[in-house]
C-alpha cells in the first residue's frame, strides 16, 4: 500500500502548528520598479486579499517554536523576510505581523496593517522609521544586540552567532544610513538583520493561521488515503 497525503490552496498546511506557510520568490509578486522587495511591501504581499486562504489572511511569518523554525526552513528558497523588526526602539525586538503582532486587526482593510501592526506605512528610509499608532507593540522577542541580546521570557530564536548586530557601515542596501531595523532568514534558516531596502532578499514567506476566519474545518482541507493493491479502494485517514 502506498500513502498519499493532499492538500489544495497555494499553501502548505503543517500538522505541527496548525497554520499554512508559503515562500514567494521576489521575481514572482509585485515588489518594487528596483525589482528588490522591501520588508513594507512584503507584507503587504502577504495581507493582499488574492492571497487569503480558506478565510485566513497571510502575514510575514512569525516563529515561535522549533517546529514552526524547521517548517519555514524547508520552505525556504533563498534569504527572505520575517514578520520581526525593532522599528520603534532600537534594541528592541518584536513580531510585528500575525497574532503575535498586534490584533485584533481590521482585515476589512487594505495594505500591510491589514495583518500586521500599524507602523505608519509606507516605511520611510530612516533609523527607527516607525510612526504609526502602534510603534513599540507586538509581542516582545527579546533585547540587545551581538553577544548581549537576551531574548524575552519563553521566547524562540534563532539568530546567528552575532546577531542582530544593527549594522552602519556599506552593504547592499542602506545600513550606513538606516541601519537595520528588519528580520529575515538566511538560506540556513537563521536568523538576521537588515535594513528595509536591502538587494540581497530574494523573497519572504508568507503563513496563514489566527488572523481572520478559517471557513472550513482543518479536517476537510489537510487528509491522506491509504491505497492497497486490488479491489479494496482506498480508506480515509
Amino acid at each position: 500500500s502506498r500513502r498519499l497525503t493532499y492538500n489544495f490552496g497555494h499553501a502548505m498546511y503543517s500538522t505541527h502548528t496548525g497554520n499554512f506557510y508559503e515562500y514567494y520568490p521576489k521575481n514572482s509578486v509585485n515588489c518594487n520598479t528596483a525589482g528588490n522587495c522591501h520588508w513594507d511591501e512584503a507584507q503587504a504581499e502577504c495581507a493582499d486579499t488574492s492571497k487569503d486562504v480558506l478565510g485566513l489572511v497571510g502575514y510575514l511569518i512569525t516563529i515561535t517554536s522549533q517546529d514552526e523554525q524547521d517548517v519555514a526552513s524547508a520552505k525556504l528558497h533563498g534569504e527572505g523576510w520575517i514578520g520581526s523588526g525593532d522599528l520603534a526602539q532600537e534594541g528592541e525586538w518584536r513580531w510585528l505581523t500575525g497574532p503575535e503582532g498586534c490584533p485584533p486587526y481590521n482585515v476589512a482593510a487594505t495594505g500591510a496593517q491589514r495583518s500586521a501592526c500599524d507602523l505608519g506605512y509606507p516605511l520611510p528610509a530612516t533609523k527607527t522609521p516607525c510612526s504609526g499608532p502602534d510603534c513599540g507593540q507586538g509581542t516582545l522577542i527579546g533585547t540587545g544586540k551581538g553577544a548581549g541580546f537576551q531574548p524575552a521570557a519563553g521566547a524562540f530564536t534563532n539568530w546567528e552567532s552575532g546577531e542582530p548586530n544593527e549594522y552602519s557601515k556599506t552593504c547592499p542596501g542602506t545600513c550606513d544610513t538606516t541601519g537595520e531595523d528588519y528580520g529575515h532568514y538566511y538560506g540556513n534558516g537563521e536568523w538576521n538583520d537588515y535594513p528595509n531596502a536591502h538587494t540581497n532578499i530574494e523573497g519572504y514567506v508568507c503563513e496563514w493561521g489566527g488572523v481572520g476566519d478559517l471557513c472550513v474545518n482543518k479536517d476537510d482541507v489537510y487528509g491522506s488515503q491509504v491505497l492497497t493493491s486490488g479491489c479494496g479502494g482506498a480508506t480515509n485517514q
